[in-house]
């Protein structure tokens, strides 16, 4: 290649290096670059990888040891002194899901050889076994695999037997990064330690596909049976995962995986290798010996494992290795993988060739080249015509594919994909290959609003004909399909209401919108033709009244985040174009300040931002704050590092983040309920009960709680230091010392309210009973309405049956035989935020709700979706101050939406809104409603709780040709005791195609795991499988209206306090055995 030609001639004697960092300016650099002094360089003239000293990466892992940056060894002077290209989250090795105990006081890293010998440089990591989440310890100790060790504490420490060592190599001549990673069979192996009669781990092969497959499966391998080796392989929001046999659309992949009821951790995806593409920059991964095989592909966790073997086989005193090879490329796939295979022990050919328009002959740069293996339906590798940072745009790809026949195909976004293409490839290659694109259309669009002014906006453009013309499997990425239009072909988004796509010849219709506060424009059908232009002009029409409010997204990620690929300007541009008028940039564990950007792009006008930050710790948490000060001396913008941090320290180190002699920080809890990211469900928050009027802890699997007879064997696994996060987790840690929870996040429907038990039931029902994926859809949308809507007649059922449980309790005998559809309660199974917060109110937690986007793309969750609008005297963005935004949201002057506009206030007093106190010593309060939605969708249905209990419902019509959905009604209700009062707002229509609908639901990593579990044949494993079970619950739904009020709070004896009411009588759990 050309640029390995050029490097060659500036330095003719090529070497390795390997070095620990000691200034900056040695790191790699780029917009996910991590590495800092005190880490690993190791380097030669091609490649250049960072590897985490001993410390915590703060990355998706917890320790050190790991590849956290990676990158080509460019000569451009504009990547020098630290200010490279690397692209990648991390990639650290794992034995049977456990990670290398490497920190400060913990572990061992050594330069092997620094590479001034002319040899190969090498750095060894090592560090006893520890579980990567810590589930897995307690299915070590049910399943006997730790070792009594003693610490020096009170106690012994249970813990693994075996460390994981990692020798990183980096050959002079080579551009392939070896990760050799050993099973050492015991606990305080060292660098020192002799790993030279080591033997090969046995190819996972021989699990899955081998002549014996399915004698084990591969969690039965993994977590009971025996041992499998490979990496967590976290590539990050900033590239593009490909597969070969998959190509660029794994989610996909695993959603059909899931439709066909299939487990990856019983199934695992097979995998020649695994690669990312991205902005210059391109990784692969593979294993020479052996095939990947893929048991865990979620947003946020990969893992790829090549070697795997059966106790059985294996011989419990020696050490034995697994061996893969990790290269970087120029942005495609091809460019990474060529590397290995100049390696590997396999015959090649090379092939040159350049993409021309057809028609025009005119040199094409990025477009894909695919290439697949013959009579296969999905692409093998991939080619970028100019990649990288190629000067010259002459069409050209270039490469190695290993001898044989092959089709190659072309393909960009916006033009049709060419016919296949086949070829026969020798040992002699193929040079001056022509392939051609087919020419496409272009599309100019301009949008207006009622002054005809040019606004940022969003256009979403549909084929006439619904014709699905994105190929998520060749890179065009997936967006998910609107039940009326279709699948978008295109979205754009406009700074400023100027927009130009090219389209595949074909017939059109154009969809402008700027958020929920305007109409949106439907274009008359347009054909686009090959070679042609044509012009459209669209108006938004502002019809919403929002005076006295600011629209505002306080959870929103970017480049900085691992799982973000979005630049700031990109991210400003879309909140602008849905009408987001305020937000804060919370990257994980990363600070930053993009009103200079904002400026830049000449959207001060539209939008305003203060700076955030989201502590994202792996089990206890994420912990949001916002205005804070950016340190810009400091890595990260002066993010906290949270390792082995408590909740109240986090809280308290946002809170030290403020900016001097302003409003103190608002920190708020994301997603609370979201797993093993949820800080509600790892410190175990009892949903139905309270002790002495406080809230109750019941349930926490590390410690032990709710497991029965389990309890004791669990605490005895994770106490005295056996697990770090177990002291982390204790009960006294779970601090109630936050401003506000983030209610509503994102478009996660499953996790707003807790279903009744009959809704459970009859779901599951019918969901089993479903045939074809459109049943199961239409089960999923009909059923997240019913669970989202509480009526005043199930309200009426739960109290009676309430009262029927409490008067006669069911027998122990019947308790023993009984499930909680037996009784119509509210479920145990799922546990809904908004049902978590009118408990916390009742016991006098005066917390506000929030709803964000916690976006991390564009189209998936669009920004802004939800949001909240909060109460300012000033409401133009240009003049609103982050102070004043601060203490409007700890005032409780906020609601949340995913569309209608609510005010809400007593005594006809509209400066009684939320967030406000009224004495009323009458007995009655008087409250008012206004809602209005553009006319694209309506609200229909208005519920209002007291103390929790659903007190009225109020129906209006749907649909209607009225933004005003509700005019001002007003209502008299009585008060007896201290009370709150909230509104829930909801309607039968979704909210597209301007928010899409969620039809590939989220996988969640436990929910994989549970699945897993329960389909374990391991005693120790299917023991734990009844507690951590995957909840049937709707997770494919359409966006819906749905906004949520903060409380209006009555003193209704005038004394001055508040005082709490406690839990309803009529909230109690299903009373099961279980219970």
């Amino acid at each position: 290649m050309l640029f390995i030609i050029a490097l060659s001639c500036q330095n003719s004697e090529q070497r390795s290096e390997a070095l620990q960092m000691t200034r900056l300016d040695q790191r790699i650099g780029g917009v996910k670059s991590m590495g800092q002094p005190g880490d690993y360089l190791i380097q030669n003239a091609t490649s250049r990888f960072v590897i985490t000293g001993k410390r915590p990466s703060m990355a998706p892992h917890t320790f050190g040891g790991g590849v956290i940056d990676a990158d080509l060894n460019r000569q451009d002077p504009r990547f020098a002194n630290g200010f490279g290209n690397d692209l990648l989250a991390e990639v650290f090795p794992t034995i049977s899901m456990n990670v290398a105990w490497i920190d400060e006081t913990n572990g061992d890293i050594k330069i092997l050889n620094d590479g001034s010998n002319g040899g190969s440089a090498s750095i060894c990591t090592v560090g006893r076994a520890y579980p990567f989440i810590s589930l897995l310890q307690i299915i070590w100790g049910v399943g006997q695999k730790l070792e009594s060790v003693d610490l020096g504490g009170e106690g012994d420490a249970y813990l693994l037997p075996y460390s994981i060592r990692t020798d990183f190599t980096l050959a002079p001549d080579e551009a392939i990064l070896r990760m050799k990673t050993y099973l050492i069979p015991k606990g305080d192996a060292d660098c020192n330690t002799d790993v030279s009669e080591s033997e090969p781990m046995p190819s996972a092969y021989d699990i899955v596909e081998g002549p014996d497959a399915g004698e084990y499966t591969l969690i039965d391998i993994a977590l009971a049976e025996g041992y499998m080796m490979g990496d967590f392989y976290l590539q990050g929001g900033s590239l593009n995962v490909f597969t070969p046999e998959v190509g660029f659309d794994e989610n996909g992949h695993i959603y059909e995986m899931n439709l066909a009821g299939e487990n990856a951790f019983v199934d695992p995806i097979p995998a020649d290798y695994i690669a990312g593409t991205g902005d210059g920059t391109s990784y692969a991964l593979i294993a020479p010996n052996s095939r990947l095989y893929i048991p865990l592909f979620t947003s946020s966790q990969t893992a790829a494992f090549g070697a795997a073997a059966p106790l059985t086989d294996l011989d419990e005193n020696q050490t034995y290795h697994y061996e893969r090879w990790l290269s970087v490329g120029e942005g495609d796939v091809g460019s990474a993988l060529e590397h290995s295979l100049k390696v590997a022990d396999v015959q090649t050919g090379q092939i040159n060739g350049r993409v021309l328009e057809a028609n025009s002959g005119i040199a094409l740069s990025d477009v894909h080249v695919f290439v697949y293996q013959k009579g296969s339906e999905r692409p093998w590798m991939e080619w970028t015509s100019d990649v990288g940072f190629d000067l010259q745009h002459d069409g050209s790809f270039e490469g190695i594919l290993p001898i044989g026949e092959y089709e190659l195909q072309t393909h960009a976004k916006g033009r049709p994909s060419s016919q296949r293409v086949p070829i026969t490839l020798t040992s002699q290659g193929i040079s001056d290959l022509v392939l051609t694109a087919a020419q496409p259309g272009a599309l100019n669009l301009t949008v207006v609003d009622e002054a005809n002014r040019p606004v940022p906006s969003k256009i979403s453009i549909f084929s006439t004909e619904g014709l699905d013309l994105r190929n998520e499997i060749l890179g065009d990425g997936y967006i998910a399909p609107d039940f009326e239009f279709g699948q978008p072909v295109a979205v754009l988004f406009s700074a400023h209401g100027h927009a130009h796509t090219i389209l595949p010849p074909g017939e059109y219709f154009a969809v402008a919108s700027r958020g929920i506060e305007y109409e949106i424009d439907i274009s008359d059908p347009f054909v686009i033709k090959q070679n042609n232009h044509q012009e459209l002009q669209l108006q938004v029409l502002r019809t919403i009244d929002t005076e006295g409010w600011i629209s505002a997204d306080f959870h929103v990620l970017s480049q900085p985040s691992h799982d973000s690929g979005v630049s700031f300007k990109s991210r400003i541009i879309s909140m602008a174009s849905e009408g987001v008028e305020y937000f804060t940039p919370t990257d994980h564990d990363y600070i930053s300040d993009v009103d200079p950007i904002i400026e830049e792009l000449g959207l001060e006008y539209w939008i305003n931002s203060s700076p955030g930050t989201e502590v994202t710790t792996i089990e206890i948490g994420h912990y949001l704050g916002f205005p804070v000060a950016v340190d810009r001396l400091k890595d990260a913008g002066g993010a906290i590092d949270w390792t082995g941090a408590t909740p109240q320290e986090l809280i308290d180190g946002i809170r030290d983040l403020g900016q001097v002699n302003e409003e103190d920080p608002v920190v708020f809890i994301g997603h609370p309920r979201d797993g093993i990211l949820g800080y509600f469900d790892q410190y175990g928050l009892d949903h139905f009960k309270s002790e002495n009027s406080d809230i109750l802890l019941n349930g926490n699997l590390v410690n032990g709680s709710g497991l029965g007879n389990l309890s004791a064997v669990v605490t005895t696994y994770t106490a005295n230091g056996s697990l770090i996060n177990a002291s982390l987790l204790a009960e006294e840690q779970f601090s109630t010392d936050v401003d506000a929870l983030e209610i509503l996040n994102g478009k996660r429907f499953e996790l707003l309210r807790t279903p009744t038990t009959e809704e459970l039931a009859e779901y599951a029902s019918e969901l089993a009973q479903a045939t074809t994926e459109q049943e199961i859809q239409d089960i999923n949308r009909s059923y997240t309405r019913q669970i989202n809507t509480r009526t005043l007649e199930e309200q009426q059922r739960l109290i009676e049956e309430a009262a029927t449980l409490q008067e006669s309790p069911p027998s122990e005998e019947d308790l023993e035989t009984a499930i909680e559809s037996d009784y119509y309660t509210l479920s145990a199974l799922s546990r809904g935020t908004i049902d978590d917060w009118f408990n916390l109110l009742n016991l006098g937690y005066r917390y506000v709700a929030l709803g964000n986007s916690d976006a991390h793309g564009l189209t998936g969750v669009e920004s802004g979706c939800p949001r909240n609008y909060v109460m300012v005297d000033r409401d133009e963005p240009l003049l609103v101050e982050d102070e004043e935004i601060a203490a409007a949201i700890k005032a409780g002057h906020v609601f949340s939406t995913y569309g209608p506009f609510l005010r809400f206030y007593a005594e006809e007093d509209p400066s009684l809104t939320m967030g406000s106190t009224v004495v009323k010593t009458d007995g009655e309060i008087t409250l008012t409603f206004e809602v209005q939605s553009p006319l694209w969708f309506d609200a229909g249905r208005l519920e209002l709780y007291q103390n929790g209990t659903l007190i009225d419902e109020i129906d209006f019509a749907q649909p209607n040709d009225d933004t005003l959905n509700l005019d001002l009604e007003t209502r008299t209700y009585p008060v007896d005791k201290d009370s709150w009062f909230v509104v829930v707002l909801t309607g039968e229509d979704d909210i597209s195609p301007i928010f899409t609908t969620t039809e590939r639901p989220s996988i969640q990593l436990q929910d994989v795991v549970a699945d897993a579990l329960g389909n374990a044949e391991s005693a120790s494993l299917s023991i734990l499988s009844g507690f951590l079970t995957s909840i049937p619950i709707p997770r494919s739904y359409p966006t819906l209206p749905f906004a949520l009020s903060n409380p209006i709070w009555v003193d209704s004896d005038g004394n001055g306090i508040l005082d709490p009411p406690g839990f309803p009588t009529w909230l109690i759990p299903p009373p099961t055995d279980n219970e």
